[in-house]
């Protein structure tokens, strides 16, 4: 089969080749970019291209150029610059100037230059027209050929940029022009750049600092800094302008120059705020003793927004000598800085602040994203184990119980911050956790012993069953004075009333945005077990339509056979987005043939989405009964579901039917599927319907359909990448 197809191959750039002696410039131009696709081995069509720059259609030569750049053909600049000196259309000559940066031959350098010094040569566009256009392409000529040389970096381009950005005429291609000397390897650019940086103009100062800062980025050709460059942004740090100051900084930053480090930090001291917020940015990313020690001083800066970015950066770094400076701003009434404090003592990871953190998670009159960030932090902290502080004003305090309390806040993102740090605290007993917050339990502690019958509990049962973590809460207050004291108490006051519902044994339900959280995490964890999937299972039945649909994900994810059943249950269930969470799940179970005919069912389905996703999970399942239903989809009034059909279809299913809808849908929805059709002819080895495509390309009475036929022969003869070409 594959002798046939490189046979097949070669017909086929025949054919292409034959189209580019026609009078059809859409058609020519298909072949141009199917060219690039399907290319050749002998270098055939480099030629056809290369010949192309002077076909009498500008959009025909545009193609042409555009695909030669792309490939990057070394043997096409010379042609390429003819087009650039000669060409009368200004977007070939734009897209020349591209090309001929990316192909990166050196014996471009000299016309390109030329070029700029002809300012994109004006005199090529369309005539007296060219003065009353608003916009005139050699503008966009002058200024990529600007850039091209740049990235070509040849110093033969040194003193054509140099005059250009002497001429005030070109004031809008100065900010690219010193960027393009910086990009040049040569010492008089960096002359240039270093006079400019001591200029009385503070624009050409603050483009030089700018332009230097990409001498010392990772892609540049000098990996770094000479020391006279060193010394003169230096000096730049204590220009009179900030813009200045800050690229200067930022040009030093890059340098592994260690004597850069001091003057740096001396700008930690700068009169503007918004220096001092770059350059702690800036240090961050460099790290060192010195520089850590100027970040812990700048948390008492003057400006608060000074004091979050050093609070950031210092979190960034991470170092835990930092903790001690940082722990005094969590008691600060700024909540921004609160915030971004609280954020990097979770980043650093020392305990012994986890007491704070738990008093400003339970603080309700904090703002949400404040407590949430504690609920962060605190997961973070106590991750290694469980951590217990005294607190000065009372019995210990304990931050696991703070974090269970906090489960039932009153805001979701409080609730589902506290249930995602008591899983990072506690892995060993996730599942544990999860699942009774799931079952609508509020802890892993279980209550007392039920010997006796709700309706015969007394006031000392009910207090039993208080959650030992929660006991330590509401020591010395009651239902006046605390309201979680008054959700966990009311049968200690009510002793005599029987309970009726299990969820009045003293303990509250948590939300169910909790709830749905726990599903979600549970079908996270690595290996859940039995437990879990039989928790979400029995869940499945009671819960909402939110949580159902969160539970069948969390079973799809963990992929458990036993399983199948629910998941299979939501395939048939009446709303949308259970159906569509059951399509998910289910390719999380490859091979399975249980939900074959329900699968087969939702094919039907009057919601064209839930078609479409039924015909994708078939695709990935690949259960032989599902699969032998996809051929009718591809007789879908929906483009989406046939597309989906398209692409799921295996290789081995093969018909003269399944093969004439294929070709012919080439050719409906606009041409829009010619690819994924052609895509499955491929896959299929269906090299039959690439010689009906040739044939109606060769028919002059459907012309109108031979752009298409281009399209698809390109997809099917495509060369795998990789492949020699």
């Amino acid at each position: 089969m594959m002798e046939s197809v490189e046979l097949n191959h070669e017909r086929i750039l025949q054919t292409f080749y034959e189209v580019l002696g026609r009078d059809n410039s859409l058609s020519r131009c298909c072949v141009v970019k199917a060219l690039e696709r399907v290319d050749d081995r002998a270098g055939e069509s480099r030629e056809r291209l290369i010949e192309l720059l002077m076909d009498p259609d500008p959009d025909v030569r545009t193609d042409a150029v555009v695909t030669l750049g792309r490939m990057r053909v070394p043997e096409a600049t010379e042609a390429l610059l003819y087009s650039l000196e000669n060409d009368p259309d200004g977007e070939v000559r734009v897209e020349t100037v591209k090309a001929l940066s990316g192909i990166g031959s050196r014996t471009a350098v000299e016309p390109l230059i030329r070029c700029l010094q002809a300012d994109g040569y004006p005199e090529l566009e369309d005539g007296d027209m060219a003065d009353e256009m608003p916009y005139a392409a050699c503008w966009e000529v002058h200024g990529q050929t600007l850039d091209a040389l740049g990235k070509l970096g040849d110093a033969r381009a040194t003193d054509s940029v140099i005059a250009l950005l002497e001429n005030d005429e070109y004031a809008d291609l100065q900010e690219r022009g010193f960027r393009v000397l910086a990009e040049i390897s040569d010492d008089r650019a960096r002359e240039f750049l270093l006079t400019r940086l001591e200029s009385d103009a503070p624009l050409a100062r603050r483009r030089a600092a700018r332009a230097l800062t990409t001498l010392s980025r990772p892609e540049a050709k000098n990996q770094d800094l000479s020391s006279e460059i060193v010394n003169r942004l230096t000096t730049a740090l204590m220009d009179s302008d900030p813009g200045v100051r800050i690229n200067a900084a930022r040009a030093l930053a890059g340098s592994s120059n260690p004597l850069v480090v001091v003057p740096l930090t001396m700008l930690l001291a700068d009169p503007e705020a918004e220096v001092r917020r770059e350059v702690a940015s800036v240090l961050g990313m460099m790290r060192g003793r010195g520089i850590i020690d100027r970040l812990h001083g700048m948390l008492d800066d003057s400006d608060p927004q000074v004091r979050r970015e050093a609070a950031q950066v210092l979190g960034e770094i991470g170092d835990p000598a930092s903790s001690p400076y940082l722990t005094p701003f969590l008691d600060s009434e700024d909540e921004d800085l609160l915030h971004d404090v609280i954020g990097a003592i979770g980043d650093i990871g020392v305990t012994g602040s986890e007491a704070k953190l738990a008093e400003i998670l339970a603080n309700e009159e904090a703002h949400f994203t404040v407590r949430v960030q504690a609920a962060n932090a605190l997961g973070s902290l106590l991750r290694t184990g469980n951590s217990q502080e005294q607190d000065e004003d009372g019995p210990p305090l304990d931050p696991n119980a703070i974090l269970t309390q906090a489960v039932f806040d009153a805001s979701d993102a409080v609730c589902q911050a506290a249930l995602k740090a008591l899983v990072d605290i506690d892995g060993e007993n996730a599942v544990a956790t999860l699942s009774n917050f799931l079952r609508g339990r509020p802890s892993a502690t279980e209550t007392s012993s039920h010997t006796d019958s709700a309706s015969n509990r007394d006031v000392d049962s009910v207090e039993q069953e208080i959650p030992r973590e929660f006991e330590r809460l509401i020591a010395g207050h009651d239902a006046t004075t605390s309201t979680l004291a008054a959700m966990m108490t009311p049968a200690a006051e009510e002793a005599p009333t029987p309970v009726e519902s299990p969820q009045d044994d003293g303990q509250v339900a948590p939300s169910n945005a909790v709830r749905i959280l726990a599903a979600r995490l549970l079908g996270g964890l690595p290996a859940p077990g039995a437990r879990a999937v039989r928790d979400l299972m029995d869940a499945y039945g009671q819960a909402d339509e939110g949580l159902r649909r969160e539970i069948i994900i969390a079973l799809g994810r963990i992929g458990d056979h036993e399983s199948l059943p629910v998941v299979v249950q939501g395939l048939a269930a009446g709303e949308h987005e259970i159906r569509s969470a059951a399509l998910d799940a289910m390719e999380g179970f490859p091979g399975v043939s249980a939900a074959d005919e329900h699968l087969v069912n939702l094919l039907a389905d009057e919601d064209p989405y839930i078609r479409e996703r039924a015909v994708q999970a078939i695709g990935v399942i690949k259960s032989p009964t599902a699969l032998g239903a996809l051929p009718r989809m591809l007789n879908d009034s929906d483009r989406a579901v046939c597309r989906a059909a398209l692409r799921a279809l295996p290789g081995d299913t093969k018909s003269e039917e399944l093969s004439a809808r294929i070709f012919d849908l080439m050719f409906e929805y606009s041409a829009e599927l010619v690819v994924d059709a052609a895509t499955a002819l491929r896959r299929m080895d269906d090299w039959g319907s690439a010689s009906r495509l040739v044939a109606l390309l060769d028919d002059p009475q459907q012309e109108e359909f031979h752009w298409i036929c281009i399209d698809a022969l390109a997809e099917m003869f495509a060369r795998e990448p990789g492949t020699e070409s």
